[in-house]
């Protein structure tokens, strides 16, 4: 195999890219407050059971607080905006099951709002 002055250049500013590189320094930790985990349908339900084994499973492994808030009505299309309007931060997850995939079809995108 024979490498040319191209190649080797190549292989060179590729390699100093990956060690100058902004992912290559150290991040801050993850998670440093708590996550929520909003469920779109009433407490005590199956959605909200998962939820709740999920979150106390999450709060072990991460070593953080997991709060689960059931945000129920207009058949889960206000808690699902609420995520959908959080920050993307990775702090604010969301449960439901499929049947939510029906709710453009019911509701029509315009008359899915949140009120606050």
């Amino acid at each position: 195999m024979r490498f040319n002055r191209r190649t080797l250049l190549s292989g060179a500013i590729a390699a100093a890219s990956i060690l100058v590189s902004p992912a290559a320094t150290a991040q801050t930790a993850f998670p440093t407050k708590p996550i929520t985990i909003i469920v779109p349908a009433a407490a005590g339900g199956p959605t909200d059971t998962v939820a709740r084994l999920i979150g106390e499973s999450m709060g072990r492994t991460l070593g953080q607080t997991i709060l689960v808030e059931n945000v129920g009505g207009a058949g889960g299309t206000l808690g699902m905006t609420r995520v959908s309007k959080s920050a993307a931060d990775g702090y604010t997850l969301a449960i439901w099951h499929i049947a939510h995939a029906t709710a453009p079809a019911l509701y029509g995108f315009h008359q899915v709002r949140c009120r606050q």
